[in-house]
């Protein structure tokens, strides 16, 4: 499972029952409020994870930055999981 704490943000892996196109959901949420901010989710014509922001959501430089290497994170684990099969 792929969960990680940033500053202002955390990302958590939904349940085992959420998935899309054999992959994981990411929940993006507030470090305060716990609000959910996005999801992270796989895209089939991209062949990568990508982020799906929650309407009327602004981020920092910083914070897209921590979602970018959250995404890098996931890419690397889905491809080190693809080379044991």
């Amino acid at each position: 499972m792929l969960n990680k704490e940033y500053k202002y943000i955390y990302i958590e892996q939904g349940m085992k029952e959420e998935v899309v196109h054999k992959n994981p959901v990411y929940y993006v949420r507030n470090s305060k409020s716990s609000d959910l901010i996005g999801n992270i989710t796989w895209s089939v014509p991209w062949r990568q994870f990508v982020f799906a922001a929650e309407s009327r959501c602004i981020f920092s430089r910083g914070c897209l930055h921590d979602i970018a290497d959250f995404i890098q994170d996931a890419m690397a684990a889905k491809h080190a999981a693809k080379a044991k099969t």
